[in-house]
């Protein structure tokens, strides 16, 4: 696919200044195809006139450029800008990359390397020209406040926090963006120098292996040629074979070790520009620090020396990872002007730590700088008090700071000496369910129990030779285990879906010929009974969103061998648990469970208000069986490269965020109203209170036996949707079920008897299938598949799956679905294994009491 035709307004001005009219030539070409026309300056006299005369959002300065000092060149551009300056890129030979530091701190706000490659080109001129836009937008917003701000006292309180909050954070981010290019370019380098390393030394090694192959076969004949012996000599003085040895290993850790640097990076970035406000999610604050250091790296690196001290073991604390993150860049980049302004001083120093105080996670962030003068300390966290000119910052760091760390119920707070510097302390308050939040491994029965039938078929579809390729190498060692395909063509994959059905295909979304969605949609008609898997770097929410009804799974690139053979092994296990080829094939074909009207009503209206909350919205869906198993569903994916599995609509919708979810149902409709007959209403009525009763239960229980808090939140959710599966037989199959319902006289237990003897599947299978095909916690789907059999997982401690287990029979028992032969229906050899034998009879006694129907 052509990558080099980009978003990017036609009618944008840009200067390209070079002597070379070759150098001119080939951004004018990179251009053309954009339909974008340069204007052109052999001088630096020339720039300087063009941009007095007219504002150019651009400007490309060739270093070779001698007219004019290129130190003063971006002050005489920006002179008489005063809302609205130029972006400045110096253009150098690769030679000169170590002047960068100096091009940045005379006022350049980013670099290339010739020569200049197109799609990085184009890539880096589109995030500029909105970086740009963004900025100017800002300096003329901030200009108009402190306008404004001298006219009467500062009243903020009619602007949305909300919005300061964000404009701050893209603000940062957009600062940093030059300095986050280069921490990337840089293994970039060395990544391609390696790589290089490897493709000479290969050959080298080669003709030692086939020089050493002819001495073996000599040796195997009894005689060895003496010339033989001294060719191999030879080939190992000239191929310096020992330095290979010792070399070739260290090169490939360094790439590798690049490799999950860029990465890091990239996701760092991802988080904190991830739009999250006015709700908290448990987090890891040294994961944060860790984010924060990263980000900022090329800011500090070159001046300061920068040295952490994380407290192991913190607990996780609720917040706004985001915020938090903008908050910690923000003092970090702080003190780097600080002790860049302290010549005083040879060693200059900046200190990250993070402890514990109390019920308070501490962040401290120090410096070498010359301190905050007196004078003006006390003003350091009014809104838009700045020191700095305008296109240096706008005096909002501090402030949103003090917002942001405020609305965390916590304090900021400042000491500063003009000996010692300036020390900054965060204090934020730790949540006891954060605290609580200890997670486990994830069980292994499933894993183990689910043993294909046969050699699973997967197919990869990528358009990108080289990835294809490069999976092929990542997944070599499981091909005893799965028979692994391969195509750059969606239109030739379908074709090999034809000849014989893959049981995975896992596609890229960005696809000329055909994109992703659309491939998966016709696999979705033609081949339901296939497992859809999109992996792709895609970042665009809207496509992905668009894919949330076709595709049962996300992966995110880049994506290591251990996570995606992790995938790959959980996934043909979840086909495994239901045997049953027509069943499997109709629940494939789902991308939604029916909702109730009554939730679907309540959920539609509150995304429509014009003060609809997240925290709402998950108390809405925490309602509904089937809107919590698709938000978890979704929030689960790949795509949103979560430390950790999520188990509450409330952090899902956090993390979504309410325009994602209103997306979701409104647009795409991924909940619907429930269809069922008339004959089904009191069905559907028992079996909505029947799941929040066990789901409820389901926590107390799981508390009183001393399991965390995140055990007891997957508790209340694998109780909530224990059942999915008879409202996946009734909304697919309504004939049939009515007689199971006939048969079984409502109780639950016969009711799985007919069911097996109706559909060759009981309710928990198709209900755990379905849910191990859309990826939720493999905790909630045991607890799902084993809520009437628990001896057939392989527990052998109280687990969410006892608890499930324990409160739908408590449950069954109050509603009256337990006749005589089933009163003792707890699984008694169960909770004998896992050695609590009298605790059955305590929760019959406190939850049958407490509550009599």
């Amino acid at each position: 696919m052509n990558q080099s035709k980009k978003n990017i307004d036609k009618s944008i001005r840009i200067i390209s200044a070079s002597k070379s009219s070759d150098e001119n030539k080939r951004i004018a070409d990179f251009l053309a195809e954009n339909k974008i026309s340069p204007v052109f300056a052999d001088s630096g006299k020339e720039i300087i006139e063009l941009s007095s005369k007219n504002h150019f959002p651009l400007i490309f300065v060739d270093s070779e450029i001698d007219d004019i000092s290129l130190k003063e060149l971006p002050e005489k551009i920006n002179s008489s800008k005063k809302t609205v300056k130029s972006i400045l890129i110096i253009i150098l030979h690769k030679d000169n990359t170590g002047l960068i530091p100096e091009f940045k701190k005379n006022g350049y706000d980013d670099f290339m390397v010739k020569p200049l490659d197109k799609n990085l080109f184009l890539s880096r001129l589109e995030n500029l020209l909105k970086l740009n836009k963004l900025e100017n937008t800002l300096a003329r917003a901030v200009k108009y406040i402190q306008s404004e701000e001298k006219k009467s006292p500062t009243d903020l309180r009619n602007i949305s926090q909300d919005i300061i909050i964000q404009w701050g954070r893209l603000e940062t981010l957009g600062r940093l963006t030059s300095g986050i290019m280069h921490e990337i370019t840089t293994p970039v380098q060395y990544l391609t120098d390696n790589l290089h390393f490897l493709e000479e030394s290969f050959p080298l090694i080669l003709n030692a292996l086939n020089q050493f192959s002819e001495i073996i076969e000599s040796a195997k004949k009894g005689k060895i040629d003496e010339n033989q012996i001294e060719a191999a000599e030879k080939i190992l003085t000239e191929s310096d074979i020992e330095y290979l040895i010792n070399e070739l290993p260290q090169a490939v850790k360094q790439s590798l070790g690049g490799i999950e640097k860029i990465t890091t990076i990239l996701l760092s970035v991802r988080n904190m520009a991830r739009q999250i406000v006015n709700e908290k999610v448990s987090s890891d604050i040294n994961k944060i620090v860790e984010n924060a250091v990263i980000i900022t790296k090329n800011i500090w690196k070159n001046s300061t020396e920068l040295q952490t001290d994380l407290k192991k073991d913190l607990p996780p604390v609720q917040c706004e990872p985001g915020a938090i993150s903008q908050v910690i860049v923000n003092l970090i980049v702080n003190a780097t002007h600080a002790v860049e302004e302290n010549t005083d001083r040879k060693n200059h120093l900046i200190k990250v730590e993070t402890t514990l105080e109390n019920s308070n996670i501490v962040i401290r962030v120090s410096d070498s700088g010359k301190g905050i003068p007196e004078s003006i300390i006390s003003k350091i966290f009014n809104p838009f008090f700045t020191t700095k000119k305008i296109e240096k910052g706008t005096g909002q760091g501090l402030a949103i700071s003090k917002t942001i760390i405020e609305r965390h119920k916590g304090n900021i707070s400042v000491s500063s000496t003009s000996e010692s510097g300036t020390v900054f302390t965060v204090k934020i308050p730790i949540d006891s369910e954060a605290e609580n939040h200890v997670e486990k491994k994830e069980p292994q029965t499933l894993i183990k129990q689910a043993k294909p039938d046969k050699k699973p078929v997967i197919l990869f579809v990528d358009e990108d030779r080289d990835m294809l390729t490069s999976l092929e190498r990542m997944l070599k060692t499981t091909e005893n285990e799965w028979t692994i395909l391969f195509s750059q063509s969606p239109e030739k994959a379908l074709s090999i879906m034809e000849k014989k059905p893959a049981d995975i295909i896992i596609s890229e979304y960005n696809m000329k010929e055909l994109n992703g969605y659309e491939l998966l949609k016709r696999i979705k008609e033609k081949f339901p009974q296939t497992d859809r898997v999109i992996l792709s770097g895609e970042t665009d929410e809207d496509k992905i969103m668009k894919a949330v009804p076709i595709a049962h799974q996300f992966i995110y690139k880049p994506v290591n061998s251990v996570k995606l053979k992790k995938m790959l092994t959980r996934t043909i296990a979840m086909r495994n648990i239901l045997k049953d080829r027509n069943l499997r094939q109709t629940i494939s074909k789902l991308d939604s469970l029916p909702s109730l009207p009554s939730v679907y009503n309540e959920i539609v209206k509150e995304l429509n208000s014009p003060v609809s909350s997240t925290k709402k919205i998950g108390e809405i869906i925490s309602k509904d069986p089937s809107m919590t198993s698709k938000i978890l569903q979704l929030i689960n994916s790949g795509f949103f490269y979560l430390p950790s599995k999520i188990s509450k609509p409330d952090e899902a919708v956090v993390i979504l965020g309410t325009d994602v979810v209103k997306s979701l149902v409104l647009n795409l409709e991924i909940f619907s109203k429930i269809k069922l007959s008339k004959n089904f209403r009191k069905f559907q009525n028992d079996l909505y209170y029947h799941s929040m009763a066990t789901a409820k239960t389901a926590k107390e229980i799981a508390i009183m036996e001393g399991l965390s808090d995140f055990d007891a939140d997957q508790a209340f959710m694998a109780g909530l949707i224990h059942d999915c599966g008879k409202l996946i037989l009734a909304s697919n199959f309504p004939e049939k079920f009515q007689l199971v319902l006939d048969n079984s006289d409502e109780t639950d237990f016969e009711a799985v008897r007919e069911e097996k003897k109706i559909f060759k599947a009981s309710h928990e299978i198709v209900g755990a299938f379905l849910m191990g095909v859309w990826g939720l916690p493999l905790e909630i789907i045991e607890a799902i598949l084993y809520h009437h059999s628990p001896s057939m997982s392989s527990d052998n401690e109280f687990t969410v799956t006892s608890a499930v287990h324990a409160a739908n029979i408590i449950e069954l028992e109050k509603k009256g679905s337990l006749k005589t032969k089933y009163e003792n229906a707890f699984d008694e050899n169960y909770f004998n294994r896992i050695k609590i034998y009298d605790r059955p009879q305590i929760w019959k006694e406190k939850f049958l009491e407490s509550q009599q129907v």
